[in-house]
């Protein structure tokens, strides 16, 4: 699809909408914005390698344009700014043309990486009728810098236990080392990538609160930049529930000033946790997929941004042993106390076939040689691998 822009008609026009007051002397969606909204909507590409009209959404499509709409004309919409006004121009528009730029998952084929936002005249997806790239309505803007994909990919399970035994009254926790040997940093889709297991045990308190997820890291140790989050819910291989709207970021958890120890932490999809173990049929058909993305402190949309890690979450339902009581529990491994335990890893092969969601023929790790007594349904821990 492509949007033709008309010398005689206004965007405003076509899309039949008035614009609201942004400031006093302001309106929303102006002219010159509006027409920067509906290029940037033609030239949104998907960056999934999946076929897009098996997509159930766009990807990241608000946020690009919003980046679009920054470059082209200096001034910021929010990605929600963006998305509201798409749903107002799919719920009230006329226009053909604009309602299929909105809906259609068919998207031809442009010169050049479909990963990075273009204003150049070679990616344009603008008709003959258009003004040239070099005309005073179209400034040639640089391009801003694609967010680069390289990054270390990490796989874990999550081992979901409720029992009437449970106790407790802490959030259910995992600390992942990120730094572990393994995951090295390298370019997808080639990413190594093994699994480990982590045990959340409680009864029902589980189900209302969601895990505290805590991240350790080299490459989290700038404080001068912020980590946020993105964590996409699959059922069966289909998105179910995603926060990239929700604009989540890592809180600071845990920072030491003399050793630079730092430790960030968030609640793993705190908004659909509930519906994950509420779902009758069981908590393996979900993977969770979360992606870590470093980011400038800087609000301006196109801050240089970096992928830093892609963590795949399985979920499996497990079962609790009576004899793990918790107060049977040495103290060192009392449930929601720290549990420092080294492991030897033996790696499998990993499945070089990294398109999302995660499936279950990951290569796996799984610690040899336990230095407690081990079932292999379930370790009663709800604070697992500080040190994987």
């Amino acid at each position: 699809m492509s949007y033709t822009h008309y010398h005689t008609t206004s965007p405003t026009s076509r899309t039949g909408r008035k614009t609201l007051k942004y400031k006093r002397s302001e309106p929303v969606w102006s002219i010159d914005l509006e027409e920067a909204l509906l290029q940037g909507l033609a030239e949104y590409r998907p960056s999934s390698a999946r076929d897009p009209s098996l997509l159930r959404r766009f990807p990241r499509r608000n946020k690009w344009i919003s980046n679009y709409i920054f470059q082209r004309t200096g001034k910021a919409r929010t990605a929600k700014q963006v998305g509201s006004r798409l749903q107002q121009l799919r719920e009230t528009c006329a226009d053909t043309e604009i309602l299929g730029l909105i809906v259609n998952k068919h998207f031809p084929a442009v010169h050049g990486s479909q990963h990075s936002p273009s204003v150049s005249g070679e990616s344009s997806m603008l008709s003959s009728s258009s003004p040239s790239p070099t005309s005073p309505s179209f400034p040639i803007i640089p391009s801003p810098p694609p967010m680069r994909h390289h990054f270390a990919e990490i796989a874990v399970t999550l081992v979901v236990h409720g029992s009437d035994l449970y106790c407790g009254t802490q959030i259910p926790t995992v600390t992942l080392d990120l730094d572990e040997n393994g995951f090295s940093e390298s370019s997808y889709p080639n990413a190594r990538s093994f699994t480990h297991r982590a045990e959340l045990l409680s009864a029902d308190y589980l189900s209302q609160s969601p895990p505290e997820i805590k991240f350790s890291a080299q490459s989290l140790q700038d404080l001068s930049r912020r980590y946020r989050s993105v964590c996409s819910v699959y059922c069966d291989n289909e998105l179910v529930y995603t926060d990239e709207e929700s604009n989540t970021h890592l809180h600071l958890a845990f920072f030491d000033e003399l050793s630079r120890y730092v430790l960030y932490g968030l609640k793993l999809v705190p908004e659909f946790w509930a519906n994950i173990l509420s779902n009758p049929k069981g908590t393996s058909r979900y993977k969770i997929v979360q992606s870590i993305i470093s980011v400038d402190m800087d609000e301006t949309p196109y801050a240089d941004e970096k992928i830093l890690f892609v963590i795949r979450y399985s979920l499996e339902t497990g079962s609790i042993l009576p004899e793990f009581k918790e107060q049977n529990l040495p103290a060192s491994m009392a449930i929601g106390g720290p549990f420092l335990q080294n492991h030897h890893y033996l790696e499998l092969p990993a499945d070089n076939n990294h398109d999302l969601p995660a499936d279950s023929s990951f290569g796996l790790a799984y610690p040899q040689y336990p230095t407690f007594p081990l079932s292999t349904d379930a370790l009663p821990l709800n604070f697992q691998y500080l040190h994987l």
